[in-house]
């Protein structure tokens, strides 16, 4: 749950009512309501440069931990030609993504033709 008010009741009975319904689908971490969010939000920066030691940014670094511990990362492949393909299909990847992106975009269906340049009358 984010925007979480421990000190109200119905905000605590509302995390109650959520616990007995998703049960172990909730993480346990909550966010607390922290003006310290709503004011980072505010000026588009992230709370932990705004100001790290927060209760919101806490909030944030323990729900991160919990979700990294939950979701561990894949295991690396140990296999020097299956990471050799990885990367060659990696490489690949970035290389048509590159050229999409500086291909010239297309006309757009029923634009006017480019007229030729006028000549000035004599």
């Amino acid at each position: 749950a984010t925007m979480h008010d421990p000190d109200s009741p119905l905000a605590l009975d509302v995390m109650a009512q959520l616990r007995r319904k998703y049960e172990s689908r909730l993480a346990e971490t909550t966010i607390r309501l922290d003006p310290r969010l709503r004011e980072a939000a505010s000026l588009g920066i992230p709370v932990h440069e705004l100001d790290p030691a927060c209760d919101g940014a806490t909030d944030y670094d323990l729900l991160a931990s919990e979700l990294d511990a939950a979701n561990p990362a894949p295991a690396r492949c140990a296999d020097e030609d299956d990471t050799n393909e990885l990367v060659t299909t990696s490489t690949a990847a970035r290389e048509e993504f590159l050229s999409a992106r500086a291909a010239p975009a297309p006309e757009p269906v029923g634009a006017p033709a480019s007229a030729p340049p006028s000549t000035p009358p004599s």
